[in-house]
Formats: C-alpha cells, sequence, structure tokens
C-alpha cells in the first residue's frame, strides 16, 4: 500500500500517514485496540497529522528510543549527573518482607517497613466492603492506594484523600475534545498533583522515619541529590497513586466478568500481581510519553529529523504480538516477562510507582480472594472518556463472603522478583 507524501525542510519523506486517526475521539477511547492495531499494520512509526506527531506504534523501537538517550531526549528529563535517582528509586522495596536494596556502603535502613501495617488496613478495609456486599471498586481502591502511599511518604491518610480529591478535579474539568494534545495528556493530572505534593509533604512536616524522610536525611548528607528527592516523592505520588489505582480497577473488572481467573486466583495458582499486571499491559492508564529527537536520525528506516516530537504509544506497545506473541491481546495470566510493560514509565524514578503500586494491588487482591468466594458485576462500569487517561469513572461489583473466614490470610506471601513466589499457576485465558 502507498503512503502520502510528508515534505520535510529538505527534500519529500515517505512516511506512512493516517489522514483523520485521532487518538482522542470518544470511539477510540471507549475501544482503542482495533485503532492502535491498525496503526501498528502501517508501519513501526505513523504520521498523526490530527496531532502533529509522529507516533512510535512498535514495542522495538518504542524501547530503541528509550534506551537512546543520546538521539532522543526526554521532555523535562531530570539531568543525568544528578545522583542517587536509580539506586535510591528502588528503596521503597523494602516494604514488606521483600529484601531491602540499599545504596552500596550504605548500613542505614533505608525506609520505614510499612509492610504489616498494609497487611492489616488491606484486611481492614476488605473486611468493610464485604460487609456491604455491593460496592464501587473504583471507591476501595482510591482508599487503600491513597493510604499506602501517604503513609509511605509520611504525609497520613488526609493528605491522601486530598490527593485522590484533586486528581478528580482534573478528570471532571475536561479534555480539549478531538485534535487535543496526546503530548499533554497526563500534564494537568501530574501538575495538579505535584502542587498538592509540595503543599502536604515538605522537609519540615514529613513523618519522622518514613521513606521520604529517610529520602531528605540522605540528601542532607550528599548521598542523593535534592531534586532526585523531589522527583521520587513525585513520582510515588502521580503514578504510585493514578496508576495503581487503574490497575486494581481494571484487575477487578476482569476477574469479575472471568470465574475461571477469580478461582485461580482463590487457589492461588495465579498471584494477584500478575492479573494486574496483565491489566496494565492491556490497558494503561496514560497514553504514552513523547520525546525530542536531538539530531536527524530514523525509526525502523523512517527518518526523523532533529527537534522533531516523537509520541511514544504505552498502549500499542503493550499488544504488539512481535513482543507478546499471537495472543497479545487476549488477557492471559500468567505470562512470560509480565513486569515488563510501560504502564508506570520506563526512567528509574518509574520503578517507585511500579513497586509499591504492585505490592499494594497484589496485597488488596489477595485479601478480597481470601474473604470473597465469588466477585461478580453489580453493574455496568463507567470509565472517564472527558480525558485522554481512560481512568475508572464507576465499576460497581458483588462479592459473596466466604462464610468460615475472618481477617485475612495466614501468611503475607512476599513478592521477591518479577514473577513472584512459586505458587501453582493457572493458565487463564480469554479475549478482551
Amino acid at each position: 500500500m502507498s503512503h502520502p507524501v510528508i515534505p520535510t525542510r529538505e527534500q519529500p519523506e515517505r512516511w506512512p500517514v493516517a489522514e483523520t486517526t485521532d487518538l482522542l475521539a470518544p470511539e477510540v477511547l471507549a475501544d482503542p485496540h482495533r485503532h492502535y492495531r491498525e496503526l501498528r499494520e502501517m508501519g513501526p512509526a505513523v504520521w498523526l497529522p490530527v496531532h502533529g506527531v509522529l507516533a512510535v506504534v512498535s514495542d522495538a523501537e518504542i524501547r530503541t528510543v528509550l534506551k537512546d538517550r543520546e538521539r532522543f531526549l526526554e521532555v523535562g528529563a531530570t539531568p543525568p549527573g544528578d545522583i542517587g535517582a536509580k539506586r535510591w528509586a528502588r528503596t521503597v522495596l523494602s516494604i514488606g518482607k521483600q529484601p531491602v536494596a540499599r545504596p552500596s556502603g550504605n548500613t542505614q535502613r533505608p525506609a520505614d517497613d510499612v509492610g504489616q501495617w498494609m497487611d492489616a488496613h488491606a484486611a481492614k478495609l476488605v473486611n468493610e466492603y464485604v460487609g456491604k456486599q455491593e460496592f464501587d471498586g473504583v471507591d476501595l481502591s482510591q482508599r487503600f492506594i491513597a493510604d499506602v502511599v501517604m503513609r509511605v511518604t509520611g504525609a497520613g491518610e488526609e493528605a491522601g484523600h486530598t490527593a485522590i480529591r484533586t486528581m478528580a478535579a482534573q478528570e471532571s474539568g475536561g479534555g480539549d475534545g478531538a485534535g487535543s494534545s496526546l503530548l499533554g495528556a497526563s500534564a494537568p493530572r501530574a501538575t495538579a498533583m505535584i502542587t498538592h505534593l509540595c503543599q502536604a509533604v515538605s522537609r519540615e512536616n514529613v513523618a519522622e522515619g518514613s521513606w521520604l524522610d529517610t529520602l531528605y536525611r540522605e540528601a542532607d548528607r550528599g548521598r542523593i541529590g535534592q531534586h532526585t528527592v523531589v522527583r521520587l516523592a513525585a513520582e510515588c505520588v502521580t503514578t504510585g497513586i493514578d496508576t495503581a489505582i487503574h490497575g486494581i480497577c481494571t484487575a477487578l473488572d476482569a476477574l469479575a466478568a472471568r470465574e475461571d481467573l477469580w478461582a485461580d486466583l482463590r487457589r492461588r495458582r495465579i498471584l494477584g500481581v500478575d492479573v494486574v499486571r496483565e491489566a496494565l499491559r492491556l490497558d494503561p492508564l496514560v497514553p504514552g510519553a513523547a520525546r525530542v529527537a536531538a539530531r536527524d536520525t530514523d525509526l525502523g528506516g523512517i527518518p526523523v529529523r532533529v527537534r522533531d516530537t516523537v509520541w511514544l504509544s504505552h498502549l500499542a506497545a503493550g499488544i504488539d504480538p512481535a513482543k507478546w506473541g499471537p495472543y497479545a491481546q487476549q488477557f492471559v495470566v500468567p505470562r512470560a516477562h509480565n513486569s515488563d510493560y510501560l504502564a508506570y514509565g520506563s526512567d528509574p524514578f518509574s520503578q517507585v510507582g511500579q513497586a509499591l503500586g504492585e505490592r499494594a494491588a497484589d496485597l488488596l487482591l489477595d485479601h478480597l480472594a481470601f474473604r470473597c468466594t465469588r466477585l461478580e458485576p453489580a453493574g455496568a462500569p463507567e470509565r472517564n472518556l472527558a480525558i485522554p487517561a481512560r481512568s475508572w469513572a464507576s465499576l460497581p461489583v458483588r462479592i459473596t463472603a466466604h462464610r468460615g473466614r475472618v481477617g485475612g490470610p495466614r501468611s503475607v506471601r512476599t513478592v521477591g522478583g518479577p514473577t513472584g513466589t512459586g505458587r501453582r499457576r493457572g493458565t487463564g485465558r480469554a479475549s478482551i
């Protein structure tokens, strides 16, 4: 198939072009997989005149751009010389009973171990919602994740609820309609959350012994840059809350629709974290990320000029069969290499949100599976399609409590690696 010729500054260059595709159109946001599949079939990158960007839709090319920081620059990136970013992003893994990732030479415990608190809090909330029999999965997810994130950052639970309200206010503001910028898809939400963070959590009022307090103390010792502390905290409060809530809701929606998947989770044949990872692979909250070409180059043979902005589609990468196999658009648990998805981002700071979100989601789903014999829809779920991020507006579910069980699972599992524990695994598979 021939494609229109797109003129450049010097000479015509042949780019695949999707003349009328608007990735922010309501019909695309409501059912995006077909549209993104069509773009991927046109080539590794496609020019979108409606948005004025070159959209990269091949998983391999997206990862090439993300790794090549000489050819492609992150918009608003932290200077690479800022010390401690990659090492200290991993210290949030000290929650629960996981091995603590310490920077070399540091013998101090990097953060308060809140694993027992998270487990008890998940049990408390699940017990409350089980008593309701029917509840909104969005409400449960928001409450738990906000409490966890604010506990880790030392801001307190009330600050977490305020953060959720801040995020909701941004969602209710609506989008710019057809043709609005993909590049700024999550900017208002992130800006609002970071503004709230600066007001609620500062060097002066952060709780002693919290993860963020530890980072501030390490910055005082010169072991980590002050700017890095701000970026780590911002990542925790933005993707740590936003994407984690979305992941839990998407997982609950799949579990409610799939009796076999719920049965596997209850019998511990699959991990809750694997369900969440698969949910976020197929349905990332933030549609993509932007990079700027530092020099004339190419992507899969498609010319890219210096200062051109390319948009990397997280959703297209998540359904690319070259990466995920012939069942790329199906919900499969477990799936090999399932932690290698892009919903949380790809830079070192994103490890904060991903580690915290996955751990919290795993605990919450574990407690639900322990206490409930059945999970099913209680009405039609609703998405918030007024903004590019396809967040959940409501997710009504109905549960049947296990009469012989109270409290929580007898032992709290440790998620010690990308595939979790050695629990027996099921082979659930269904089209989404």
